[in-house]
């Protein structure tokens, strides 16, 4: 549908020759490029933004060219030249840096907090996109600009002639020359809202399409709700899928092990004088019952341990949306349900769980640190299933303007339910590839295409893991969405237990809500070991264990494991032996070391068997008689989705150093049946292998 431009929604706003000019919010979308005279009009007619310290924390340690940006999408001089008009900024800037310039490249202080930054309308840098099922030259121009456009300006737009641009079929790459996204724009003066109304008349004469500049967008207010994912029940209370019956807690041994391989790597790094990381989850769900305020601050509830929760936001536990209007603590409603501690239950798993709580504090405290890892809340729900509108638009704000390293949204937008989603959210992750973003999959068993963020994830995002379930049998759950390419992992998702209200209230909920802050933890440690966003999925993907096949005669197509690009689902503890190579062998044996060999392996992708050495390999996994190599290793950090092991093929040469048991990671003895001591050489065939994971280095990482 055609945008409604300006000259409609302007019809009845007073012009200059009112006597009295009241201010008017409109949402305002770039068609084209703005000129310079449509970026300076903008920015002086506008009502400027102030950015809240309690609210962007590490703002003030970010650049000029790094908030404009955030803001804008990118830097344009009328913008700069605007900023620098404003009296007030000119003094700002005269005290804090003996200029009435703004300075581009340093971190601007508290100035940041200080000078009033000019609205303006977002233009960002648009990747290559590839045509998929359904689009057209024309339609991706329409999702990238929001504008019906005539032939030459979609031609103009992807820099080809229409003629060539129309032989564009299906997988074809087309380089577009910016993504636009809508802005929230408050019109305080007269001249702006006159010029706006001679541009959209112009446009809507058509005698200019180049006029066309500026589209008016709906409010958001007025769309339908986005959904937030809830288990897979009613919007009154979540109920448990009747697949989940027979789910059951980790046990004790579990967490046992899980805390060792932490302990062992962690060992380890300190041996190469290398310091542990600190790392800040930011969980962005409908809000918290962990804490509450007191007179005195803020007070954490029982279930929650403190040093685990961030307080570096003013005192709360996390920035509150929309200046200030919604703080991540939320009140328990009366009468009580599930749904208004879904986000509470979230951040208890993305902290690790009640069952490790204790745990992962000594796990984690350090001299310079409480804790190493820290967790805060956006609340984007208000305690209800319904997500806040407009939020999409803030939580771009917020991400691009922190520097937290993880993010965890167990949650679901559709580009129907707010402005421009899919915009904001490919703004963050394509330009922000710093931080991780894991995103729960969805809960309805179909594809996630056209549910966001999840929809982001796959092998060919760096930086966003979509998560899927499975059941406690080690498939894949019939409530699960999927995508080949676009879901990565997964994660338990029957009766996940967690705390979920005030009252340190235990209990087991089911979804890839609860599978996703299953990976965000383990990303979390995996960061505090030292790991890069882009490196640290690949170790939660290539070090999953295979999801196991439905049983016999199950109609559901969704349940199938290569649904799931990695087919595997999370194994916390092997993911944390970065710096050694595992090894599991059929009798059940663990052990550490190093590759020494691995000779003959093939396999088969694309119908085409090939040789696999070790430079290429990250894991072997085998079920029963069938295997899967995970390859991609000399591509650095990326995976490629696992190819079918030729049975029977390779030969593992592997030196041996320690020994996994229940209670510990330890030192090869002369008396094991691996060899004499550490640097025993286990030679087997590959098919004899349950498991093969080549460790990754972190230490190279920053």
């Amino acid at each position: 549908m055609r945008p409604i431009l300006l000259a409609l929604g302007l019809a009845l706003a007073p012009s200059i020759a009112d006597a009295q000019f009241n201010s008017f919010t409109k949402r305002l979308r770039a068609v084209r490029a703005p000129t310079a005279a449509i970026d300076k009009v903008v920015a002086e007619g506008a009502k400027p933004t102030v950015l809240e310290e309690a609210k962007y924390p590490d703002a003030g340690n970010m650049t000029a060219t790094r908030i404009i940006g955030v803001l804008c999408g990118q830097v344009r001089q009328p913008y700069i030249d605007s900023l620098e008009s404003v009296a007030e900024n000119r003094e700002i800037l005269q005290s804090a840096f003996g200029t009435e310039k703004l300075p581009m490249d340093k971190p601007l202080g508290p100035s940041t907090y200080r000078l009033q930054w000019p609205a303006c309308l977002v233009v960002t840098p648009a990747a290559a996109v590839r045509i998929g099922p359904g689009d057209s030259p024309e339609k991706i121009y329409r999702r990238l600009t929001g504008d019906n456009g005539s032939r030459a300006a979609v031609a103009d737009f992807f820099g080809l002639e229409y003629s060539d641009l129309a032989k564009k079929k299906l997988g074809d790459e087309l380089t577009p020359a910016r993504r636009t996204i809508s802005s929230k724009i408050e019109v305080i003066t007269p001249e702006l809202a006159q010029r706006l109304d001679e541009l959209s008349t112009a446009a809507t004469k058509a005698s200019d399409p180049a006029l066309l500049t500026i589209s008016e967008t709906p409010d958001p207010q007025a769309s339908p709700p986005p959904m937030l994912l809830i288990g897979t029940g009613s919007v009154a209370a979540i109920t448990r899928p009747a697949e989940c019956v027979g789910a059951e807690p980790h046990s004790a041994t579990y967490y046992t092990r899980v805390a060792n391989a932490f302990k062992h790597t962690a060992r380890m790094r300190r041996s190469r004088r290398k310091a542990p990381q600190p790392v800040e989850i930011m969980v962005v769900d409908n809000g918290f019952l962990g804490a509450v305020k007191t007179a005195a601050g803020v007070r954490i509830q029982p279930g929650f341990t403190e040093e685990l929760i961030a307080a570096r936001y003013a005192g709360n536990v996390g920035p509150s949306m929309f200046a200030g209007v919604k703080s991540p603590l939320i009140q328990p409603p009366t009468p009580w349900d599930d749904v208004a501690g879904h986000g509470t239950h979230v951040a208890s798993l993305a902290m690790g769980g009640p069952s490790f709580a204790g745990t992962v504090k000594d796990l984690l405290s350090s001299d310079l640190y409480a804790s190493l890892l820290t967790v805060s809340m956006v609340n984007v729900g208000d305690g209800r299933r319904e997500l806040l509108r407009g939020s999409p638009t803030e939580l771009r704000n917020l991400i691009g303007l922190s520097t937290f390293r993880i993010m965890n949204f167990s949650l679901e937008y559709t580009d129907r339910a707010d402005n421009d989603v899919k915009g904001n959210f490919e703004a963050v992750f394509k330009n922000d590839t710093a931080k991780l973003f894991v995103a729960a999959a969805g809960n309805a068993g179909v594809q996630t295409t056209g549910r966001f963020p999840a929809a982001f994830g796959g092998p060919s995002a760096s930086n966003v893991i979509t998560v899927g379930a499975t059941l406690p049998d080690g498939s894949l759950a019939a409530f699960s969405n999927w995508g080949e390419t676009t879901v990565d992992v997964a994660a338990p998702g029957c009766d996940v237990m967690a705390t979920i209200d005030q009252n340190a209230t235990i209990r087991g909920l089911s979804g890839t809500s609860q599978a996703a802050p299953q990976v965000s933890f383990a990303a979390a440690l995996l960061r505090v070991l030292g790991g890069d966003a882009a490196g640290i999925k690949t170790r939660i993907v290539v070090s999953g264990s295979l999801i196991k096949p439905p049983p016999p005669g199950t109609p559901r197509r969704t349940r199938l494991p290569g649904l799931i690009a990695s087919m595997s689902q999370l194994d916390l503890e092997r993911s944390l032996y970065v710096y050694n190579d595992y090894v599991e062998l059929g009798d059940g044996r663990e052990y550490l070391g190093t590759v020494d060999r691995l000779d003959g392996a093939e396999c088969v992708a694309r119908s085409i068997p090939s040789a696999k050495t070790v430079a290429q390999i990250w894991a072997f996994k085998k079920a029963g008689d069938d295997g899967w190599l995970v390859t991609g290793r000399e591509a650095s950090k990326h995976a490629d989705p696992p190819c079918a092991w030729v049975k029977d093929t390779g030969a593992l040469a592997f030196k041996a150093t320690h020994r996994i048991w229940d209670d510990g990671v330890k030192l090869l003895t002369a008396d094991d049946p691996a060899g004499t001591g550490p640097g025993a050489m286990i030679e087997v065939p590959l098919g004899t292998v349950r498991r093969l994971l080549v460790g990754s280095d972190i230490d190279e990482v920053n």
